[in-house]
């Protein structure tokens, strides 16, 4: 899995909004953000569902493999629309 987290140090210290005192050690905050980011991706595993436009170059090549997704709005190539009968999606490691 890749090394990911799901939080900045700065992040995490507004969320916590913690009273005036000692500045937190930013190297034992990280620890816990990547430890708390392991987590997450071993639970829910390779991804977080979200809304995004994406955007792939391909090689040329037929077959474009993409990260896991729920679903596809729409495909374009070069600007032109790609109809769903002309795609088809496929589950990670199907070949």
């Amino acid at each position: 899995m890749p090394d990911r987290t799901y939080c900045t140090i700065a992040e995490l210290v507004a969320d916590l909004r913690q009273p005036a005192g000692p500045e937190p050690d930013e190297a034992t905050l990280m620890r816990a953000i990547r430890h708390a980011s392991d987590f997450i991706d071993r639970r829910l595993g390779q991804f977080i569902p979200e809304t995004a436009t994406r955007w792939f170059d391909g090689n040329g090549e037929r077959d474009l493999f993409i990260d896991p997704c729920l679903a596809v709005t729409a495909v374009t190539d070069d600007g032109d629309a790609i109809t769903a009968t002309q795609y088809r999606l496929y589950p990670p490691g199907h070949r």
